[in-house]
């Protein structure tokens, strides 16, 4: 698990004997943007000086968000000619060590502190591009909690199948439905690296999953994947998850049992990343033979993580040119960075503030419950692809089965005999390492069937098999391409007979185009610029614009309606109808915030306005447990909520006593940048690369907004203090499928009082395929026209009426005039004294079982059942003679 730890970020100290003189020295960098460090240095006769000249490794702190990274005594550099590089190192205490790619090569010095004199020279030098020496960043492996024992060997691992145990009906549930995907494959033929701290080699569900010839330390260049310490463990629990053995008669079972895993060791036994170097080497190391990666790892905290130049191209070379030109699948826990613990005053994370998770070109996975709901611990974001199953023990929920290492070793201390080598009960695996994992073996199932799939095809058949099955999610929308998606679980939870099924059909997509837009306006960003506008009869001039902070969760990034404003005191009951259509003052105190909206929302409010019971005319102090306890009961609530001070809160109170004709608005005064698209594409991944300058990235909120009205949040309130970086990026899959042509538009805000910033610059990113889309509704005009005879269709429609929307048809390349899928019945032994009963079905029909006991006997009716896509049916107790199944579709 990932557990919060508080960071103290302090200047670097070090005591020795005797008086030191030292001073924080700036050093520039190129990455190839320019970025400053700060080092200690030290009067040239003191031992601290002599002692640093032959350190390998030296620690720095970035002077714009104090983040920590140690540096080592390679550099890289980048350059316009290999004849530029001989110049510039001809006299100098370096030497050429290896060739990356073009342009891109790596040196050697004697020292760490050598390094960075020459990176920093380099850097200022004409013809450098890039220049700064090799680092160790601050990432994590991506744990959480695990929860407490529930179910006794593969009934435990209710993420695969959470159905199981008792009769019923089949229904939509938090799992997998890994058994619905075995039939047809369990990823024979497909290897998947795993980016970890090793594996337990002689582990009984793991040593005959491992492919030894592919497996390597990083961190010692020798061949093997094996864990270096004692106490290690999370590779082998998301390689368990990934292709644990299945019947061997040992533990559970992996996503994709038949697959093989090819360990990598990047993390030592201290949990330290390896460098950029050996990480570069992981990534393309083993691009044509190793088609799936999965990468249970990423941001430690609430800085923003940046692959490197080393880093990126290596990924670059994978997902472009590895597998033969289709790309490696690289699949990577979205982090867990959430709020998790408001009295520690961790703040929010985001995984768009994690390079490696936000990069267009990768599948980045959330973490869910066993009751749907987003984890406590998974990072929110537009980058997010989808979700999986992994629990969370904040709320009671357990987390999921998977290998230990063999015996007292690695975290389960507590278990006798074979459940000693796995994560169960107390130590149960967790966070998005987890969820991961677990999509990492769907993908092994894609390309088992499909191996001639790319990238591309893989994400998309991915997110088609998607479901959401927390409803309640308030930030849960509809695309207009008709795809549910949210900032909490990307589409959903992957259905695997689903997505192994849309595999086996998927038409490779056409070549991926990327158009980009560009402004140079520069625009102040107004200051504290969420706020509520009242209307009436002798408005007092203090009320008539009340700054007002907003929360996590529903936000008026569009004005709300203009309102009438009732006063609903404490807000300690479910407030009457009177409230329907209103906006709800409500003082602070008492009941919790998220108890106060919701009984707002009962009533018919459309938004609440809370105003504080304390602080004068201050609203919150960021960072308190009170400004956490606020936010954090706005994440969930149904409509958006603001809060303002005390002063003007009881102000407002007091005049809307004589004012009942008062009305009230949310709105937000962003600095705003509309680019009118005249492409057509169909929109895969929008991406925002921004300018600016700002001293505090924790005001700052930035959106964009597609032109059917979709709105992806790149950026939200936070607790990152630190100044914005010169230049930032932000993706997001929420406008997949989308038309393209209108207007975007990406607002940036400042939600915090204090402190002023401008945007310079910004840059709008739109990837899909271009076709002709006179009525923008995402769809091929041809193709509309030669399947419909018009433009009439949509892409959430259902012509056909068999369940699979327009979108669907179009792109696995099925008839979306006629229902083509055959009705096929399965009968299927799930346990003992259990059969499971099933059929293609359809949500607008309903359905009977009848049964018989011979060809001669008459039927009986044994239950009605609801429709459901794609498939309905039911669990039934094994009778104790032979029967014959009849279904029935009522009138049709």
């Amino acid at each position: 698990m990932l557990r919060p730890v508080l960071v103290l970020l302090v200047g670097l100290v070090l005591a020795c004997a005797g008086t030191v003189e030292s001073v924080a020295e700036l050093t520039a960098f190129r990455f190839p943007t320019r970025d400053e460090f700060e080092f200690e240095t030290h009067s040239a006769s003191s031992a601290v000086s002599r002692a640093r000249v032959g350190e390998d490794w030296i620690r720095g702190r970035r002077v714009r968000d104090h983040a920590l990274f140690w540096f080592g005594r390679r550099i890289v550099i980048a350059v316009d000619s290999e004849t530029v590089l001989d110049r510039l190192i001809a006299d100098r205490p370096v030497s050429r060590l290896r060739t990356f790619s073009t342009g891109l090569y790596l040196l050697e010095c004697s020292d760490a502190q050598t390094a960075v004199q020459e990176s920093a020279s380099l850097a200022a030098a004409p013809g450098v591009n890039a220049a700064h020496p090799v680092r160790r960043g601050t990432a994590r492996l991506l744990y959480a909690y695990a929860a407490d024992l529930r179910d006794p060997e593969f009934p435990r691992q209710w993420n695969y199948d959470h159905r199981i145990p008792g009769a019923g009906l089949i229904t939509n549930s938090v799992d997998l439905n890994l058994r619905g995907a075995w039939p047809v494959t369990r990823g024979e033929g497909v290897v998947v690296g795993l980016g970890d701290d090793g594996l337990e080699a002689t582990h009984p569900d793991l040593s005959a999953q491992i492919q030894h010839d592919r497996s390597f330390n990083y961190l010692s260049q020798s061949p093997g994947g094996s864990h270096t310490a004692l106490f290690e463990y999370h590779g082998t629990a998301t390689a368990g998850l990934i292709a644990a053995s299945a019947n061997n008669t040992h533990g559970g079972s992996g996503a994709a049992p038949a697959a093989r895993i090819a360990p990598w060791v990047i993390f030592n036994s201290a949990g330290e990343l390896g460098t950029e170097e050996q990480l570069a080497d992981m990534f393309q190391g083993f691009s044509n033979s190793v088609p799936v990666q999965n990468h249970s790892w990423g941001n430690a905290n609430f800085f923003i993580l940046e692959p490197s130049l080393l880093e990126q191209t290596a990924i670059t070379n994978a997902v472009q040119f590895g597998r033969n030109g289709l790309g490696v699948v690289m699949v990577r826990g979205g982090g867990n960075a959430r709020h998790r613990d408001f009295d520690f005053r961790l703040g929010v994370g985001d995984a768009n503030e994690d390079g490696y998770a936000r990069n267009p070109d990768v599948i980045s996975v959330a973490a869910a419950r066993s009751d749907g709901r987003v984890s406590s611990y998974s990072s929110p974001g537009a980058c997010l692809l989808l979700a999986a199953p992994s629990g969370d023990s904040e709320f009671g929920e357990r987390g999921v089965f998977t290998t230990d290492r063999v015996g007292r070793n690695g975290i389960n201390h507590f278990g006798d005999g074979e459940l000693a080598d796995y994560c169960v009960g107390v130590t149960a695996f967790s966070g998005t390492s987890a969820a991961s994992a677990q999509i990492a073996g769907i993908v092994a199932l894609m390309l088992s069937v499909r191996p001639d799939l790319a990238i591309r095809d893989i994400q998309q058949a991915l997110l088609l098999s998607c479901r959401h099955l927390d409803l309640s999610d308030p930030d849960l929308r509809t695309n207009s391409a008709g795809l549910p998606v949210s900032h909490n679980l990307g589409f959903g939870i992957p259905n695997a007979a689903i997505a192994v099924r849309t595999a086996l059909a998927w038409r490779p997509r056409p070549p991926l185009e990327c158009i980009r837009f560009f402004s140079t306006n520069r625009i102040e960003i107004p200051d504290d610029a969420l706020c509520v506008k009242v209307s009436g009869i002798d408005v007092p001039e203090m009320l008539r614009r009340i700054a007002a902070t907003g929360g996590l969760g529903l936000h008026p990034d569009a004005p709300t309606s203009v309102l009438p404003l009732r006063d609903f005191g404490v807000g300690g009951a479910p407030a009457g109808s009177v409230f329907k259509g209103s906006a709800a003052l409500i003082l602070r105190g008492g009941n919790t915030s998220e108890d106060k909206i919701a009984n707002a929302a009962a009533g018919g409010a459309e938004f609440v306005i809370l105003h504080n019971n304390e602080g004068g005319d201050s609203r919150l102090t960021k960072g308190a447990p009170s400004f956490f306890r606020y936010i954090a009961g706005t994440e969930f609530s149904p409509i958006p909520a603001v809060l303002v001070d005390q002063v003007h809160g009881a102000a407002l109170q007091n005049w809307l006593q004589d004012h009942p004709e008062a009305t009230a608005q949310l709105a937000l005064d962003s600095a705003r940048y509309e680019f009118a698209v005249t492409n057509t594409l169909h929109c895969e991944h929008v991406g925002v690369r921004i300018r600016w300058s700002h001293p505090s990235r924790a005001d700052l909120r930035v959106t964009v907004r597609s032109p059917r009205g979709t709105v992806s949040i790149l950026q939200r309130q936070n607790m990152a203090m630190e100044p914005v970086p010169d230049e930032q990026s932000f993706w997001s899959t929420h406008h997949f499928f989308e038309g393209t042509e209108g207007t975007w538009t990406l607002a940036v805000t400042d939600e915090w009082p204090g402190s002023q910033g401008r945007v310079e610059q910004v840059e709008l990113f739109l990837r899909g395929v271009t076709i002709v889309d006179t009525d923008g509704d995402g769809l091929p005009d041809d193709w509309e026209q030669a399947r419909f005879g018009s433009l009439c269709e949509g892409p959430a429609g259902d012509f056909d009426g068999d369940g699979n929307d327009t979108l669907h048809e179009l792109l696995i390349g099925t008839d979306p005039t006629r229902d083509e899928e055959l009705f096929r019945t399965d009968l299927s032994s799930i346990s003992s004294g259990l059969v499971r009963v099933s059929w293609p079905g359809r949500s607008d029909r309903h359905y009977q079982l009848w049964s018989a006991s011979g060809p001669e006997t008459p039927f009986r009716l044994l239950q009605e059942l609801p429709g459901r896509h794609p498939e309905a049916g039911l669990f039934l107790n094994v009778p104790a003679n032979s029967q014959i199944y009849r279904i029935v579709s009522p009138g049709n």
